[in-house]
């Protein structure tokens, strides 16, 4: 599947887009924010994720609808967003996404949900999407909180980084 923006191409992850998000993922801050990639993010890693996400993909239930987000001022996979957790009879799923620091603070990640938003509400006829943030991810919580999202709840002690449990807002937005 592909979708396009003005500046971005989103389209399905390839197993060659495994270097350039190796080199856009290894930060220490990475693992932290999406609990899926650890530290050091190598290129091994980064295509083991890729086939993870094909495989999910092609799940009736609870599916995956993974894209690269690749700008099209260099053609380069910079970073990751998905529909996950899809499911069809209630009309609801998740949204996750993750860019490389060069990319961030620039509006790629906001015209990135955007547009998995439309695919989401209407092409997919969903009618509600959830994001998790972390309680500290300032950004993310901007993010979501200015595309619309609505902060429905904290989810105490939701995810264990370093050993540490640590609170997540919960956000909606719908149809």
């Amino acid at each position: 599947m592909k979708l396009e923006t003005s500046r971005l191409i989103l389209r399905t992850p390839k197993l060659s887009d495994s270097i350039s998000l190796a080199k856009n993922g290894n930060k220490k801050d990475m693992y932290y924010y999406t609990w899926y990639i650890s530290y050091p993010f190598t290129t091994p890693k980064a295509k083991k994720i890729i086939i993870w996400l094909l495989k999910e993909s092609k799940k009736k239930e609870r599916g995956v609808v993974p894209f690269s987000i690749i700008p099209k001022a260099n053609m380069e996979a910079v970073g990751i967003i998905d529909l996950y957790d899809i499911e069809k009879e209630d009309k609801k799923a998740k949204i996750g996404f993750w860019i490389g620091e060069e990319y961030r603070g620039k509006g790629f990640t906001s015209e990135a949900v955007k547009e998995v938003l439309q695919l989401a509400f209407k092409k997919l006829k969903l009618n509600k999407v959830s994001a998790e943030a972390l309680k500290d991810n300032t950004a993310s919580n901007h993010l979501l909180k200015k595309l619309g999202f609505r902060k429905v709840g904290i989810m105490e002690k939701e995810k264990i980084i370093h050993g540490k449990p640590l609170d997540c807002f919960l956000w909606e937005v719908n149809k």
